[in-house]
């Protein structure tokens, strides 16, 4: 792994544009749609992001005093942060925005078969991002 280091570093920088940049969409677009507290969540969000790739530059220059597994181990997870955390917190902003009606999931209940091809017999349960349960047949 001669020279990973380096890759994390430009990773690390990519991912902090990013995160200037979706903080500038935050004050500038999104504050126009969503409410104070959205804002609130969208600007920890990118505090987190910020943290996490600031993290993974310092990581990938000062990789000669870690071991190679465990700094490829933690970069990584630095990353998969920032997409869990941050993430969640980005959609957990911007929810409002496209209405309650596109976070429905249909589950299927297909008689433990696991087929879903006959509908008289499938039930389709709808669920939307509260937990609320409705039932369409």
């Amino acid at each position: 792994m001669k020279h990973t280091h380096r890759a994390y570093v430009r990773i690390g920088f990519l991912l902090m544009v990013f995160a200037v940049v979706f903080g500038a969409f935050g004050s500038h677009v999104l504050k126009e749609y969503i409410g104070e507290a959205e804002l609130n969540t969208w600007d920890i969000g990118i505090r987190y992001h910020m943290v996490h790739a600031l993290a993974v530059i310092i990581l990938g220059v000062t990789h000669r005093h870690f071991d190679e597994k465990k700094l490829g181990l933690a970069l990584g997870l630095f990353i998969l942060g920032i997409f869990i955390f941050s993430g969640s917190l980005y959609f957990l902003a911007m929810r409002n925005i496209w209405g309650n009606d596109s976070f429905k999931i249909a589950l299927f209940d297909a008689n433990s078969n696991g087929n879903y091809d006959d509908i008289d017999t499938d039930k389709v349960v709808v669920s939307n991002y509260n937990d609320t349960i409705f039932d369409t047949n």
